[in-house]
């Protein structure tokens, strides 16, 4: 059995924003933010990963490798609804290339 304590990188902290990834959680300035899986998936490949620009097919890759080839397109409504959910803008498009997370 693993404990939560053994695995590394199991809480991503950055100034007001919080992810639990054990838990799949997500909490900015202390209030808990509501995703789907898909969505929680997106956001902590991107948070994991800070500045790095992911293009939307690579996000589907990560996020859903068994996944139908066609649906990575559905990335952007993903994000749309992450910058929504958080009321922040901490995913930037990167015009021509994709996405990255900026932390606050």
């Amino acid at each position: 059995m693993v404990k939560y304590a053994d695995v590394p990188s199991a809480l991503l902290c950055y100034k007001g924003l919080r992810i639990d990834i054990m838990c799949r959680q997500v909490f900015w300035q202390e209030k808990s933010i509501e995703l789907t899986p898909m969505e929680f998936d997106v956001f902590q490949l991107l948070a994991r990963h800070p500045r790095r620009v992911f293009s939307q097919r690579e996000i589907y890759e990560f996020v859903a490798p068994d996944s139908f080839e066609s649906s990575w397109t559905g990335i952007t409504s993903i994000v749309y609804k992450l910058r929504h959910k958080l009321n922040a803008d901490f995913i930037q498009t990167v015009y021509g290339k994709g996405y990255r997370f900026v932390p606050p």
